[in-house]
């Protein structure tokens, strides 16, 4: 007989996420660019980091969506900065992972 095996799919969803949001060149050139500015607009990050407009922004959606960045709109700029609470609780477990 078998034991149970519960399977989380909306836990190992989240892993994957997050491993997907750092595990590319560009987004993690990103997080440094953002990290080095404090925050930026779109427009900016894509004039910082020399791309286009659309590629910027769908891989800021994958930085939002591994919570890694966060939106603040201001009048019509939506302002992108890093969440460093999120960004060292993903470290930490990691390196938990990883020891």
């Amino acid at each position: 007989m078998k034991p149970d095996f519960p399977l989380d799919l909306y836990l190992y969803k989240g892993i994957a996420a997050i491993t997907r949001a750092v595990n590319n060149k560009l987004r993690q050139k990103m997080l440094h660019t953002i990290h080095k500015k404090g925050r930026l607009t779109v427009t900016e990050l894509k004039v910082e980091m020399k791309i286009e407009q659309s590629s910027t922004s769908t891989h800021l959606k994958v930085l939002r969506e591994a919570g890694f960045v966060v939106a603040k709109r201001e009048g019509q700029n939506v302002y992108y900065s890093i969440d460093y609470k999120r960004l060292n609780e993903v470290q930490g477990i990691f390196k938990k992972l990883l020891l």
